[in-house]
């Protein structure tokens, strides 16, 4: 039969788990939020004006968003390589980020999956192979300059 303390360590580490993975979902909310929140055109804890006192909201406060609202994994990568400014990277630098901006990379691989997002975004003209990899040795990739003159020049970022 298993100690009882054995028990409360069990039970005091599977809570542990869940509270930091609670922790990553709460932080990666937030960082959706605000990336929501910068594409749509306002803050929602700052209406503005924007609700009437009968409860309404006035459409016309806020600016036209995009047809789509949905933010995909690529722009979710997107979004994280571009603070990397012209420092090369690879798929490692890449993991690194999201989890210290407390976005949870879904699925089983999530290398993988940002090795995938990397290669449509190279195509895409986004980002360039600086380093070709081989082997245990990974691709290496840079922001187009290009890339990096529009993150400077957008307003508000």
């Amino acid at each position: 039969m298993p100690d009882l303390s054995d028990a409360i360590k069990i039970l005091r580490k599977e809570i542990e788990d869940v509270r930091s993975s609670l922790k990553n979902k709460e932080n990666a909310l937030r960082v959706l939020e605000e990336m929501y929140a910068k594409e749509a055109g306002y803050a929602p804890e700052n209406t503005g004006g924007a609700i009437s006192a009968e409860g309404l909201i006035d459409l016309s406060a806020v600016q036209d968003e995009k047809r789509s609202s949905r933010v995909t994994f690529i722009d979710s990568v997107r979004d994280v390589i571009s603070r990397f400014g012209d420092q090369e990277f690879s798929v490692v630098h890449t993991e690194f980020a999201f989890n210290k901006l407390g976005i949870e990379i879904p699925g089983n691989t999530p290398r993988s999956r940002i090795s995938a997002a990397l290669g449509k975004l190279e195509k895409e003209g986004f980002i360039e192979i600086t380093e070709e990899g081989s082997g245990n040795t990974p691709n290496r990739y840079r922001l187009r300059r290009e890339s990096i003159a529009t993150k400077e020049e957008a307003p508000g970022q």
